[in-house]
């Protein structure tokens, strides 16, 4: 079995590199390594088989990072003004106006994915934000691929119906989001 510290030198600036692209800020990418790498720590004797440590490792920093936007979705639902605060302070300067609508927008879609029916929901969470692959929810769930793929599909397009009955959104010619509006009282973009 590999050693933790060939791990951390093989896998340290390559694991940064993909959980930075997946969150706004060093800071939040470096706690989340941190998380990463502790459980690295204790649970690298559950490999089984050395060629897969690798897929392993991302798979455990898809994980944590799932789970920091969960939290952040918790934090956020506590105190609904704690996102546009984070998009304000954010380090990280490629970071700008669209981008922080794109990651309120987004912080929505946790919720609304779990006012899903059960089989649109288990379908979303497992592959759109528990990163399994479509193949691997039709064997988890004994259905076929194509069955798979219209479960997804079929979500993914009540999601959307979803965030457009709760707010009128606007994008630019690239698909960012620039504005929203409110169509209802009481949806999930209330902030």
């Amino acid at each position: 079995m590999m050693e933790q510290n060939l791990i951390w030198s093989q896998f340290n600036d390559s694991l940064f590199r993909f959980i930075l692209g997946k969150v706004a800020t060093t800071q939040d990418a470096e706690d989340i390594l941190q998380n990463v790498f502790i459980k690295i720590h204790t649970q690298l004797s559950s490999v089984k088989d050395e060629e897969k440590i690798q897929a392993w490792i991302f798979k455990v920093a898809r994980n944590e990072i799932v789970d920091f936007y969960k939290k952040r979705e918790k934090d956020i639902r506590e105190n609904p003004n704690s996102l546009l605060e984070f998009s304000r302070n954010t380090d990280n300067p490629t970071l700008d106006n669209d981008e922080n609508l794109n990651l309120l927008v987004s912080s929505w879609l946790l919720e609304m994915t779990e006012s899903l029916p059960n089989h649109y929901k288990e379908a979303l969470l497992y592959t759109d934000f528990h990163n399994h692959t479509q193949k691997e929810l039709a064997e988890k769930l004994g259905i076929s691929l194509s069955g798979a793929k219209s479960r997804v599909q079929r979500g993914r397009v009540k999601l959307k119906d979803i965030l457009l009955e709760c707010c009128s959104i606007e994008l630019d010619k690239t698909g960012n989001v620039i504005n929203y509006t409110k169509n209802k009282r009481d949806c999930f973009c209330d902030s």
